[in-house]
Order: C-alpha cells, then structure tokens, then sequence
C-alpha cells in the first residue's frame, strides 16, 4: 500500500500481497497549508494536553512537557510458552492475506487482501466469505463492527455493509477513507473514518448512511481506537500524538505526545504501541503511567480488555499478554514459523489471531 498526503511527514503502513509493512517517508507538495513538520531528532518526551490547556484546533509541540517517558517495564520475566502448547487450530487455504480482526454476531471476522471478508464460527469453521467485487490495488485496510452490521473497506475509496443476517453486501459507500485505517469504530450512532488524507475525522450516520461534517484534527492521523465511553482517540503517527477526541462536541478535548504511534486499544486505560514499546496512558488525565518493552511493530496489534491485554507482535514473540491490574507482563506466546505481523482478538475461551503473509487464522486457548 502507498499513500500520498499533502506535506512531508512520516507514515506506518502495512503491506499485503507477499511485502511486509514498511516505515514510508513520504514527501509531496503542500496544498492549501500542509502538514505539520517533522519533529527532530532525538528521544521524543512524553507530554498530555487536556482541554482546558488547548483549543480543539491549537498546535501542540509533541517536543514540549515532561521531558521523559517512563523507564520501560522489561517482558523479560513472563512466563515463556510455545503456540503447540496452547491447543492451537490453525486455519490455512486462504487466497489472500487475512489480517483485521472483529468480533461481532457470535461470529470472528477478518478482512482479507482483496477486499473480502471472511466469517468463522467460534469452532474455527468458516461460515462465510463476503466479497462485493471491487477490489482494484493498492489495499484498503478497514473492518469493524457497528450494532447491526459488519464494516469494512473492499477497495480504495468504498466501504461495504454487511448484513450478518444474510452474509450479503447491502450498501457499497463511496468515502474519501484514509487506506491506512484498519480499525473501523463506532461511537455516537456513526461509523468514523479518517478522510482528506488522514486530516479529518468523518463520521458516517448508521441509519442514513451519510457522512456528516468532517472534524479537523490539525494533525495527520493513521487510525482509531474506542473504548466504553464515547471519547475517540485518534493515532497520528507522523506527528507523535494521540488525540482525545469528543465526536458529540466535535471537539479534540486532549493530546499525548509519543513518538511514531501506531495502534491503541482502551478498556481501564489506553494502550498505545509506539516507537519505544508500549504506552499505558490514563484516559483522563492522560499521564502515561508506564511503558513497557514489547515492541508490536509496523504491523503488530493491541487488544485490550478489562483483565488481560494482548499485544500481537510483528515478527517475535507471537503473542504478549500483560496483567493490566499489576502491570505486569506475565506470559509470552512463541511461534517461530509464523513469519508476519497481524491482528489479536479474544472471543470467549478462545484467543485469534492472525498471520497475513503466512495467509493463516489461528484459533488458540490462552
């Protein structure tokens, strides 16, 4: 996948069809204002932002504040299994790259390479494969789940609706998405995308279909998390932040700085992978409490729940799992013949994962 924005900054992407994901420098002409610059050199601080220290369109120096992160917490500890001890299914025969994870209608779902989407039953069968044959390259990344249907992005520029009572394509939608952007979320009856090239946040009514009024996020952004509450956080890599967003207000209500994010989940706390490890940041007063030294990659996953949260790394190990409560990480999860980076997702008893390159799903106990 490439993708061209307006200004230069710094992009992580992942690449399907046999490449693995890449850091991108990209450097194009600024359109009617540009992007922010680079930041320079150097350990990035650790700083947070909250809405009554910032406007909703301010410019925040991710260099500024508290001048360090916290000492990272060391893995090293955790105990060390290999995947075969964990009663693994592994799912292979698949034409192209599942990657994406969700959970939604008693059903696991990925999005594959091409744009399909695929249904597996909690036994590891597959149900069905969903394909509304659009794809053309480059990939679009984007799979999600809303109240009555499943989301994902089938080619560039069109999302799909589908119906998980019929397995069919009931609304193809043509949105300016961000390709970038795995994680499709629902917050305030919309679905949100990140538009104008990761510079807008939309949100796409779950009833019209429409998009409303895009939100400036004065950053350019690569993709989204949700939690329980409404707040958005937002990931914009090139700029080192995470943006607390309101999508009721319409209003960015906060900012961390962390260098080169990449992906986040939120349950008690939000948890960021980013250039240095992992980030756990208080989703009120926005304080990173701890770091901790795994490292997901440009292609790895987070997954956060109230008692555990999985980090699906890029290349070794498989799978980390950290006590959020104690802060510790207490078990590691190897798998040398898996190759590629992927996604993480609990259902029930069961934990799944994905390995895009190696075009597997694997379904294990943890």
């Amino acid at each position: 996948m490439h993708v061209s924005h307006g200004g230069s900054h710094t992009v992580p992407s992942r690449l399907s069809g046999g490449a693995c994901a890449v850091l991108l420098v990209l450097v194009a002409g600024c359109s009617g204002g540009g992007g922010q610059d680079e930041k320079a050199s150097g350990s990035p601080s650790a700083s947070a932002t909250s809405e009554s220290q910032v406007s909703a369109d301010a410019s925040v120096d991710p260099a500024s504040g508290d001048p360090s992160l916290p000492s990272p917490r060391s893995v090293a500890g955790a105990d060390r299994v290999r995947l075969s001890e964990r009663q693994p299914r592994i799912l292979r025969g698949f034409a192209n790259e599942p990657d994406w994870l969700a959970i939604g209608f008693g059903s696991v779902w990925t999005l594959q390479g091409d744009g399909s989407v695929l249904r597996f039953a909690p036994s590891g069968r597959l149900v069905a494969t969903i394909d509304a044959d659009l794809y053309r390259p480059p990939v679009c990344q984007g799979l999600g789940v809303s109240d009555d249907a499943v989301w994902a992005c089938a080619t560039n520029g069109k999302l799909i609706r589908i119906d998980p009572a019929t397995n069919r394509v009931t609304k193809v939608l043509t949105v300016p998405k961000l390709s970038e952007q795995g994680r499709l979320v629902t917050a305030s009856g919309h679905l949100w995308v990140l538009t104008a090239d990761g510079a807008e946040l939309t949100g796409i009514g779950l009833t019209d279909s429409r998009p409303g009024k895009p939100i400036p996020l004065g950053s350019y952004c690569t993709d989204l998390a949700v939690g329980s509450s409404a707040a958005l956080w937002v990931i914009c890599a090139s700029d080192g932040l995470l943006l607390r967003v309101d999508p009721q207000a319409r209003e960015i209500t906060g900012r961390v700085a962390l260098p080169l994010p990449r992906n986040a989940a939120v349950a008690d706390h939000v948890w960021v992978s980013f250039d240095e490890g992992l980030a756990q940041v208080d989703p009120e007063t926005l304080d990173v409490l701890a770091v901790h030294d795994i490292q997901p990659g440009l292609s790895g996953g987070v997954r956060a729940y109230d008692d555990e949260v999985w980090i699906r790394s890029e290349v070794s190990p498989f799978l980390t799992r950290i006590d959020p409560a104690s802060g510790e990480a207490v078990e590691v999860i190897t798998a040398p013949a898996i190759r590629s980076g992927g996604d993480v997702v609990a259902m029930d008893e069961h934990l799944w994962a994905t390995a895009y390159d190696d075009k597997v799903v694997v379904r294990l106990t943890p």
